[in-house]
């Protein structure tokens, strides 16, 4: 089987054997890339934040929107893998 000029299957009587040019492979080495990404990103500005802000998170303790903005983050972390997986099943990724 070729794609886009590279062979991603060999196959010989009836057994099938995927190489390591399968698009789908990239894809969701993209979607945890994706996902990666996004919790470290989170990570430095909620860092950030409690390195500049020590004292007073120390006297006051974290304010609830780096909770909030932290569930957004895991959220929007968890939607990437299945629209990587709709686009691996439906072939819109090709």
């Amino acid at each position: 089987m070729l794609w886009r000029d590279y062979a991603i299957a060999v196959g010989k009587d009836g057994v099938t054997q995927d190489s390591v040019e399968d698009p789908g492979l990239a894809l969701l080495a993209t979607n945890m890339a994706l996902v990666a990404f996004a919790i470290g990103l989170f990570a430095v500005y909620a860092g950030g934040h409690a390195v500049a802000r020590a004292p007073r998170y120390a006297a006051t303790g974290l304010p609830a929107r780096l909770g909030k903005r932290g569930m957004q983050t895991f959220g929007a972390a968890l939607c990437v893998v299945p629209a990587g997986l709709f686009g691996m099943w439906t072939g819109l990724s090709e």
